[in-house]
Order: structure tokens, then sequence, then C-alpha cells
């Protein structure tokens, strides 16, 4: 599946989509996401055990997308890193 210029097109489009994490995360849970980036397969449900980490590794590489979306549709100001409001 990686070696097919389709399914590279059409993965690269769903990144670039304005729901990726939706995207991704369904890719995640049916485990095409995991066979399509083997490294992405192999932290899926991979837990960090210390009292900072919530989420499993993988959920928060999906969140972090989400997140990432969100600053993108951001209208750009002088200070942009600051919180929408």
């Amino acid at each position: 599946m990686r070696e097919n210029p389709e399914a590279n097109r059409l993965f690269i489009g769903n990144l670039t989509s304005n729901d990726a994490e939706v995207v991704l995360r369904r890719m995640n849970e049916t485990g095409v996401l995991g066979q399509f980036i083997r490294a992405f397969g192999k932290i899926v449900s991979m837990m960090q055990f210390n009292m900072y980490h919530h989420y499993t590794v993988d959920e928060h590489l999906l969140r972090c997308v989400g997140y990432l979306q969100e600053i993108g549709r951001r209208p750009a100001t002088t200070n942009s890193l600051s919180p929408a409001t």
C-alpha cells in the first residue's frame, strides 16, 4: 500500500484536509495508519508511566494534529502565539 502512488496521494490529501485529525483517528482505529506508517504502528496504545502523561503516545500525536489545525485556522495576527479570543 505504501508503494502505491494513488494511496500516497490520498494520504497527503487527508493530511492537508480540514479534518485531518478525524481522518487520522479513523485510520488509527482501523489499523490502517499503523500499516501505512509503520513507526506509528509501533506506538499505538503505548503508555508513558509517570504523572505527567495522561494519554497514550498515539492519542497524544493525534491530539497534536488537531491543535495544529486549530492554530492554522486562526487569522494571522501580529502575535500569532497568543490564544484565540
